[in-house]
């Protein structure tokens, strides 16, 4: 499930839930699906590797009414013909444009009030 943040939802709503995300780059982005009010998830603690404190598996239990209604408004673009091959994997730079697409979509702004001091 290597997608970034709207297409891992979207990935999760086509599993039974409650659904095992591994991989820390993947579990960062249902941080980010939590932060906005997209789901609701259980992150494992963060273990330290050479590259910082990373999270390896969260738990996803429930997409929230926010999410459901995000996946709706995206319902059509999937209509449109776009492939699971053509979703762009998770990674700093998915990361960014999923926060960039939420903000833009008007359901980023408390993720980033609390992403910027």
């Amino acid at each position: 499930m290597r997608r970034m943040s709207i297409s891992l939802l979207q990935a999760i709503a086509e599993e039974q839930l409650p659904v095992t995300i591994e991989g820390a780059e993947c579990v960062d982005s249902v941080q980010i699906l939590a932060m906005a009010g997209h789901v609701v998830a259980d992150v494992a603690e963060p273990v330290r590797t050479p590259m910082g404190w990373v999270s390896q598996s969260a738990v996803v239990k429930e997409i929230t009414r926010t999410g459901r209604r995000t996946l709706r408004t995206l319902a059509p673009m999937s209509r449109a013909g776009l492939k699971a091959s053509d979703r762009r994997p998770c990674g700093p730079r998915a990361i960014g444009i999923a926060v960039g697409w939420l903000v833009a979509a008007g359901m980023g702004l408390e993720l980033l009030g609390r992403l910027l001091p």
